[in-house]
């Protein structure tokens, strides 16, 4: 999905190409360029990505256990806030996120890909993320956290995030363990 935005300028140098190899004004250079071929080779690419993403999307109908757990333990009113990198529990909780930040990136400096041993993030924390995590619940409380960092030796766990770790000790206790991790009410 990097490269996506390198098709409609590609297509658009081919089109004059392939204009005139479909309107049979030049005689492709190579049998594998006639029309007949390419559109079937056309066609075939559709149906194959199709199928794929139906397939994909076939597997993900049923929420996993902590997206289920929400949903069958929350009002549809209900706010949530989930500390990691798992949009989709708000999509299989069908609950409104507490904040307007869906992953935790910009409130640990987490770097995409994968993690990068002996490298502090926290100088990449985005300059008042926490301020407006903080008026973000004030306006909008979570009635439930997911804690995807809860593991020992976690990438970031919330007690290294004073702000987080306060509220979760004063304000919520835990209710579930899944295996994505461990789900908090508010008290």
């Amino acid at each position: 999905h990097y490269y996506i935005q390198l098709i409609p300028p590609l297509a658009l140098l081919a089109a004059p190409y392939y204009a005139q190899l479909w309107t049979r004004r030049m005689q492709p250079p190579h049998w594998l360029l006639r029309p007949s071929l390419t559109y079937a080779w056309l066609a075939l690419t559709i149906v194959a990505f199709s199928i794929s993403h139906w397939l994909a999307l076939a597997a993900r109908r049923e929420p996993k256990e902590t997206g289920r757990y929400l949903l069958e333990h929350s009002a549809p009113n209900d706010r949530i806030f989930v500390w990691g990198h798992k949009a989709r529990i708000y999509l299989e909780a069908r609950r409104r996120p507490a904040c307007r930040y869906i992953l935790s990136f910009p409130l640990t400096g987490s770097v995409f890909g994968g993690p990068l041993p002996g490298f502090d993030t926290r100088s990449r924390i985005l300059p008042g993320a926490w301020t407006n995590l903080e008026q973000d619940f004030a306006r909008h409380p979570p009635t439930y956290i997911v804690d995807l960092y809860s593991e020992p030796g976690a990438l970031y766990p919330v007690q290294d995030f004073p702000i987080l770790a306060k509220l979760l000790v004063e304000r919520y206790q835990p209710v579930a363990r899944t295996a994505e991790g461990v789900i908090y009410r508010m008290r």
